[in-house]
């Protein structure tokens, strides 16, 4: 039983309320000069994904390497973490925004092809750079904000389908694909965040990614052979702003 995400979870929870708890005396006798949230914000933020990868042989394969068409899919897991930076306008207690996040993301996972002999042809990846654009709306009655996003992500996936022959013949015959590109897809998700007096907010946020039909490519001598592989995580992270 994989007890990570449920400690990781139960971690972020016990920090958000004991940082909650702790500034709430402090937040009750300070009236802001400024919008609470209106304006200019950066920070850090890092913490847990989960999802799952589902690679397909091409049909357009010079010949089936195992089976062309067949599919299979996998688990991933791992950590990410990096920087964010925004700005919010408010309107009474409405908040629209737009924010450019990015960092390094290590959600992997690899799994066999089931029609390879010996297990031996593997999808694996899910460890490289990520970026987002997104818009954001949210309620800010007081100091804590409620807040959905949505919008564009990019990542280099560092995707691969590997032969490691556990079964004859091997030699020349065996696949090294791979996808270089930086790929596309979409984001959307939900969190809170708690403004402290010293201009400071921390934020529980979690997402869901979706990048679909990414190509996985290789050679074998003059022939060409690619998999597809949709890939969707989850993540939940927790981050500190500085509010300008």
């Amino acid at each position: 039983m994989r007890t990570g995400p449920v400690t990781f979870f139960s971690f972020l929870s016990l920090f958000a309320i004991a940082a909650a708890g702790m500034a709430a005396p402090a937040a009750a006798g300070f009236q802001p000069t400024r919008p609470a949230w209106g304006g200019f914000y950066m920070g850090v933020q890092g913490g847990y994904g989960w999802g799952e990868t589902t690679t397909v042989e091409s049909p357009d394969n010079a010949a089936p390497y195992n089976g062309a068409g067949n599919s299979w899919t996998g688990d991933s897991e791992g950590m990410l973490g990096g920087l964010h930076m925004g700005v919010d306008w408010e309107s009474y207690a409405l908040i629209l925004g737009v924010e450019l996040a990015g960092g390094y993301l290590a959600v992997e996972g690899e799994a066999a092809d089931p029609n390879s002999g010996g297990l031996d042809t593997v999808a694996l990846g899910g460890n490289g750079y990520y970026g987002e654009i997104t818009g954001r709306i949210g309620f800010a009655p007081d100091r804590m904000l409620y807040y959905m996003k949505g919008g564009a992500a990019f990542a280099d996936l560092g995707l691969e389908v590997t032969d490691g022959c556990n079964v004859d013949p091997c030699g020349a015959a065996t696949i090294a694909a791979s996808d270089d590109g930086i790929r596309d897809g979409w984001t959307m998700g939900a969190g809170l965040a708690y403004a402290f007096p010293n201009n400071l907010a921390l934020r529980l946020e979690y997402a869901w990614y979706e990048f679909r039909d990414v190509p996985v490519v290789g050679t074998i001598g003059a022939d060409s052979y690619a998999w597809e592989q949709d890939v969707n995580f989850q993540t939940v992270t927790l981050g500190l702003s500085f509010l300008f």
